[in-house]
Parts: C-alpha cells; sequence; structure tokens
C-alpha cells in the first residue's frame, strides 16, 4: 500500500500496553498527512495480552473480496474466516 493511497488509520491497544502510542510512532515514521486515532480496548471477549491491531482505511479500486487481510500470531483467532479465506480473490 502506498502511502498516499491511506486515508486514516486507527490503532487500539489492549489496557496491559500502558506507555505505548503506537500514532506517535507512526507520525515519526512519515504518516503526518495520514488522520491517526489511537483507543484503548475494554477486553471484550477475546483478550490478547500486548497486542496493538491497526485498521488502515485505504483508497482502492479492489473489490473487497480482492483485499486480504493480515491477522499476525495470535490475532488469528480475532477472525480465522478472514485469516482462512485465501482462495478466489475475485
Amino acid at each position: 500500500v502506498a502511502l498516499g493511497d491511506i486515508a486514516a488509520l486507527v490503532f487500539t491497544l489492549q489496557p496491559d500496553l500502558g506507555a505505548a502510542n503506537p500514532a506517535a510512532a507512526a507520525r515519526a515514521r512519515g504518516f503526518d498527512r495520514v488522520p491517526l486515532l489511537m483507543v484503548r480496548e475494554h477486553g471484550g471477549d477475546v483478550r490478547l495480552s500486548h497486542c496493538i491491531r491497526a485498521l488502515m482505511l485505504v483508497n482502492t479500486v479492489l473489490s473487497q473480496r480482492q483485499i486480504q487481510h493480515v491477522y499476525l500470531g495470535d490475532a488469528k483467532a480475532l477472525r480465522p474466516d478472514l485469516v482462512a479465506d485465501l482462495g478466489d480473490r475475485s
């Protein structure tokens, strides 16, 4: 994804990550024209310790079926339907 195609970026942090600020880190890495938002999660049903999630809103001509969602490590348990859906992307 090209930096110029990113419309916005939302970070969520688990409560056990007290001092982390991924929005500030992204800003320091050149995301100066991208709206950034950071929120703390309340826990919910699935609790992942030391987890930072990023939701990237991208301007694209791709269809939803063509977009590949990325879940790393234990975060794969959050959306196994999207992780396993690597078949036809037309």
